[in-house]
């Protein structure tokens, strides 16, 4: 076993940066993890109530993704109104105290994006036999324009 470690020392440079070694080996376990995860998803994915919940988180996934900024900024806008210091959102992550002001502003934060859901939301739905709605001409698969625009 000497041997080997000999050998294995002996064909490594000395000046050889150690850092890049740890790195290489974080990226394969976040590559394996990741397969791990996904497998685990999709198997999750085939029981019906799971796929259902998916599919209605993706039926307002424009909103969430368009919006949560706004509402952060609202939420952010209507603490400045108060005059008092923002812990949590403006203050340096100094103290457990930060921690939990910060777990409070997310509850703001998601009633502020629930209002933006409500107000904004309806503009997501499919609207049956509309005028001027785009129509799945690729039966969706991908055709010469889509290959050529994303190569």
């Amino acid at each position: 076993m000497r041997d080997v470690v000999l050998r294995v020392d002996q064909a490594t440079p000395p000046d050889r940066d150690r850092s890049l070694d740890g790195l290489r080996a974080l990226a394969i376990l976040d590559v394996v993890l990741g397969h791990w995860l996904v497998t685990a998803w999709r198997r999750g994915l085939r029981r019906p109530v799971a796929w259902a919940a998916v599919a209605m988180v993706n039926l307002f996934a424009m909103t969430v993704f368009l919006w949560h900024q706004t509402a952060m900024i609202a939420v952010t806008a209507l603490g400045a109104l108060t005059g008092a210091p923002r812990t949590g959102l403006q203050t340096a992550p100094d103290s457990i105290d930060w921690v939990l002001a910060r777990l409070l502003w997310v509850p703001a934060s998601a009633l502020a994006l629930c209002v933006c859901r409500a107000v904004f939301g309806t503009y997501e739905q499919r609207r049956s036999g509309s005028r001027g709605g785009s129509k799945d001409v690729g039966g969706g698969r991908p055709t010469a324009v889509t290959a050529e625009c994303y190569g």
